[in-house]
């Protein structure tokens, strides 16, 4: 499994003499099952496809745009792919009958007299636009599992429009407790309760413990919620990771990272104890499972898969009536 960053500068095009160039970056990103994905980074260039999928042909990658058709040809494109390499690119002509297949160019006026021949553009009189397709590709940087790591958030962001399972968050449960000034510390444990699209009724638990540092607001207290109190969950992402397919959340079990930003509000004092204050409180976490690079490297690790949770939990405070915080927990997640 691969993630590269990709230059691509091309010449697309030349109308008398001034050049019609391409240089734009994209992300390509394949997985152990065989899945190979391209996309954009940053601004999009209408002139070419805004990403699909690419495979191998001898030692070079072939581009497909997002109906699957072939675009471009990277020559020389190593697998997995060395940082700094640099190649050839070339990009596909369209079909030889005017307005079919994937065009990304300039060409001549609809209806004019065309030259056409197999495999190559076609030209037509009165046009100054010559076609070029022509240009070079330089790899700006490669993760691989064996190598350096990516960027958790951004491999969170380009999976979860592509690697949604079939399961999806019903509901959360447990309790946390933290106490800091400034810097704090936090416990968690709880339940995640997971159902199948695929599947009706069938329903999985996932219980985590977890502790770590958080950056919060003055105070101890302690938040609490059951498998009723209101919440909305997401599906469950794959990550970078390779999980076996079919997927099922088992494969889930082990180190876990979590993600939380909450906020407490406890205006009534506790009849007999007034040092206590409860209210309610609501939070919003995101769960990284299967994650690799611990304590010491928390937001740049891989994971097998995410998930994100909103909700309202009941809440306690011993020092203020309100508190608010950020964590990052390390944990374990077990089926039992």
């Amino acid at each position: 499994m691969y993630v590269c960053d990709v230059k691509l500068d091309v010449l697309l095009a030349s109308k008398n003499g001034q050049p019609f160039k391409i240089l734009v970056s994209i992300r390509m990103k394949k997985d152990d099952d065989g899945t190979a994905r391209w996309g954009y980074l940053g601004d999009h260039d209408y002139r070419m496809p805004t990403g699909g999928p690419f495979r191998r042909q001898g030692g070079d990658v072939i581009l497909q745009d997002t109906e699957g058709k072939d675009y471009a040809l990277l020559s020389g494109f190593g697998e997995p792919p060395a940082q700094g390499a640099v190649g050839g690119i070339q990009i596909y002509p369209p079909p030889t009958t005017f307005g079919g297949g994937s065009v990304y160019a300039p060409q001549g006026a609809m209806g004019a007299p065309m030259k056409a021949q197999p495999g190559v553009r076609p030209t037509y009189a009165g046009t100054a636009i010559a076609w070029r397709g022509s240009g070079k590709w330089t790899l700006l940087k490669s993760d691989t599992i064996a190598g350096v790591t990516q960027n958790t958030w951004n491999a969170f962001c380009n999976n979860i429009t592509q690697s949604a399972t079939e399961w999806f968050i019903k509901t959360t449960a447990g309790f946390s407790g933290s106490v800091g000034c400034g810097v704090g510390w936090e416990y968690m444990n709880g339940v995640l309760v997971m159902n199948s699209d695929m599947k009706k009724g069938e329903e999985f638990r996932l219980y985590y413990k977890a502790h770590g540092w958080s950056v919060m607001t003055p105070g101890v207290g302690g938040t609490a919620s059951a498998e009723w109190t209101p919440c909305t969950g997401s599906y469950i992402i794959r990550g970078p990771l390779p999980t076996p397919n079919p997927f099922h959340p088992r494969q889930l079990a082990g180190p876990c990272v979590i993600v939380e930003v909450a906020g407490t509000k406890t205006f009534l004092p506790v009849p007999g104890a007034e040092v206590l204050d409860t209210g309610v409180g609501a939070y919003g976490t995101l769960f990284f499972f299967g994650t690799q690079g611990g304590p010491a490297n928390p937001l740049f690790s891989n994971y097998k898969a995410a998930c994100g949770v909103a909700g309202l939990t009941g809440a306690v405070n011993i020092l203020g009536k309100g508190s608010a915080s950020m964590n990052i927990s390390w944990g374990t997640m077990t089926t039992a």
